[in-house]
């Protein structure tokens, strides 16, 4: 059922909570649940050059990055730390999403006018992104 509306969407947006530099468990998951063989990714062991073949094509995927601490983009000074925005990028690069835009918003622990700042950063890029897909 996860994959049927894996499959159905043509465009994936996630809202992700960055835990302890990457995905909680619960997002992981879902990416069990979805990554699968013969649904969104084949195998084809004669091919020794490229054995696995991704089955979703076409589609588009936002991610939206939260964190308690500023700075996991791939500018910032904790972008090191980060191992969330590459695992995604793997892995549903791996079965054919390789359109992938990422929003941060740091700042949660610190809030007040930090994370107003951080809140407001991440709603210019949506709308930027926005108008230029438009």
């Amino acid at each position: 059922m996860l994959i049927d509306e894996f499959m159905s969407a043509d465009v994936y947006v996630f809202g992700v909570p960055m835990s302890n530099f990457a995905a909680p468990a619960v997002f992981k998951a879902y990416i069990d649940n979805i990554v699968r063989v013969g649904r969104t990714f084949l195998y084809v062991p004669d091919d020794a050059a490229a054995p696995y073949k991704p089955l979703v094509h076409g589609k588009r995927m936002f991610v939206l990055v939260s964190s308690g601490a500023a700075g996991y983009a791939p500018t910032g000074p904790m972008w090191p730390l980060n191992h969330l925005e590459p695992h995604l990028r793997t892995v549903f690069g791996f079965i054919g999403v390789s359109d992938v835009t990422f929003v941060y918003a740091g700042h949660d622990m610190a809030g007040g006018e930090q994370l107003e700042s951080a809140i407001n950063e991440a709603l210019a890029h949506i709308r930027q992104t926005v108008r230029a897909a438009a």
